[in-house]
């Protein structure tokens, strides 16, 4: 289940069952529930704990909307014994558009960061959407990790490093910025607007529908 569900998102894990283990079925006071189909197939499952009546969600995964409510309507069903509910989430959830009163206390937590050790080789494992016309020249700096500063051709046909100089035709990034565009945290439109990317319009437009755009959605940390 939670493998369906977290290709929906950029930022997930593959886990193994030691990850599982060791990282997030950790707490002895935690309650598991999975809900099925009428094929008895896992559609999703909610692990949370009751304390101090608080309704704390630890983590929750679900294939589609309609089971995702249903896990709303569980919560629900336990508002007699709880005065709160605790429900971690991505940023752009639409829990506050779909109840009555969203009146309800948000907070954002910036808790984690993304870095690109191997620049050319995660570009080649990036699923960028081709087409014809898909092909750009990226020049990325990286202060920190100087092997990855350089111009990257990225095509449909092959993505690979070209040199380190800087030439006419290329979109300018820094490699942090890049990261939180691959990552879908930030749009081209966002850094063009804190002027954060640089180059002309037409590669800007193209690079922006090679990109996968999907919500970052970090479930997992250390």
């Amino acid at each position: 289940m939670y493998e369906t569900f977290i290709q929906a998102f950029n930022g997930g894990l593959k886990r193994d069952e030691k990850w599982w283990k060791q990282r997030v079925l950790t707490d002895d006071k935690a309650e598991v529930i999975l809900i099925k189909d009428e094929e008895e197939n896992p559609q999703a499952y909610l692990i949370y704990k009751l304390n101090n009546k608080r309704f704390e969600v630890i983590e929750m995964a679900y294939s589609s909307q309609a089971y995702k409510e249903s896990m709303y309507h569980f919560m629900m069903k336990h508002q007699a014994t709880i005065q709160e509910v605790s429900l971690p989430t991505y940023e752009n959830d639409l829990l506050s558009y779909i109840i009555n009163d969203p009146t309800f206390v948000q907070k954002k937590h910036p808790y984690f960061m993304a870095r690109i050790v191997h620049l050319e080789q995660f570009l080649k494992n990036y699923p960028f959407n081709y087409s014809k016309d898909s092909s750009i020249n990226l020049f990325v700096t990286d202060d920190f990790l100087e092997n990855n500063t350089g111009v990257y051709k990225i095509s449909a046909t092959e993505i690979f490093k070209i040199n380190n100089k800087k030439s006419d035709n290329y979109l300018a990034i820094h490699i942090g910025d890049l990261t939180a565009l691959l990552m879908g945290y930030k749009t081209v439109t966002d850094l063009l607007m804190l002027n954060k990317i640089r180059g002309k319009k037409e590669d800007l437009n193209k690079f922006e529908t090679m990109l996968t755009v999907q919500p970052t959605y970090l479930l997992d940390f250390f």
